[in-house]
């Protein structure tokens, strides 16, 4: 594991893919039978990456390792294992971009129609982990010290929309679902409508709908609704070490404006020209 080939290959693989982990419907289409004996090591790599749809943090060079003596034992070349990588991470992408597009993603503003999905999905959310992002999603009420019900909720999003008066900037912010064609809330974005501290957009996907590529998407959504705003330019804030999210606003045209230390974490701020 030593060499030129070793460090592209890691490159080549954990760019990727890295988006992609636990992105069933794409396993399915490209493995095909015929093909099983030369992709297996990529399924059984996203398997290990992931637990109930969900990927897990662990550490990437352990799994490097095993991936890649996978391909040693078969008595590849580090060359030829570059080259093959190469083809399968244009397939991947391919499909990637496929799957997505077919998805008819779209965002809309929280309504009465929306409370099965909604319900569905925070309860589960709720589960799986107690901090929510964007915060505005969440139906906890810190002042009635409960979960408000889906009509309470809506009231909020109302006045957080128009007035702002319940918000510690005191700047009006709209909250917008991600929904995919079948109707699923995959997660949601806040737009201030004026900048603030941290940015204009505040945005999150579930944690079972993570590393999918649904993030990227939600965000150059939410660029569009900020032309139609008025924007010219927005700011978005993010901590240093989050690094899915950095990708996120990079390969949205996202340029890096300043590094900022605040309770205790460090944070970069992003400019995008619209």
């Amino acid at each position: 594991m030593h060499g030129k080939y070793t460090v592209a290959f890691k490159e080549l693989i954990y760019n990727s893919y890295e988006d992609c982990f636990a992105y069933d419907k794409i396993i399915e289409e490209i493995i095909k039978p015929e093909e099983k004996s030369n992709l297996g090591g990529l399924t059984d790599m996203c398997g290990d990456f992931t637990k109930d749809n969900i990927r897990i943090d662990t550490r990437w060079d352990s799994m490097f390792d095993y991936y890649w003596e996978a391909y040693i034992e078969k008595e590849e070349t580090e060359k030829k294992v570059l080259e093959w990588a190469a083809e399968v991470s244009e397939e991947f992408l391919k499909l990637k971009e496929k799957v997505l597009s077919e998805e008819n993603l779209f965002l809309a503003i929280p309504d009465e129609s929306h409370e099965e999905a909604y319900t569905k999905m925070i309860s589960r959310w709720e589960k799986n982990i107690s901090n929510i992002a964007p915060s505005l999603l969440g139906r906890y009420s810190d002042n009635k010290k409960r979960n408000l019900t889906y009509s309470e909720w809506l009231a909020c999003c109302e006045d957080d929309r128009t007035t702002g008066s319940m918000l510690s900037t005191g700047v009006p912010c709209t909250l917008y679902f991600l929904i995919n064609g079948s109707g699923e809330i995959l997660g949601g974005i806040e737009i201030n409508h004026a900048n603030t501290h941290r940015g204009h957009l505040h945005a999150g996907i579930s944690p079972w709908n993570r590393s999918r590529g649904y993030g990227k998407i939600m965000l150059k959504l939410a660029l569009e609704k900020c032309r139609e705003m008025g924007f010219d330019k927005v700011e978005i804030c993010t901590h240093k070490d989050n690094v899915g999210a950095i990708k996120t606003i990079l390969s949205n045209g996202g340029v890096l404006t300043e590094e900022f230390f605040e309770n205790g974490i460090w944070n970069n701020r992003y400019s995008i020209e619209l």
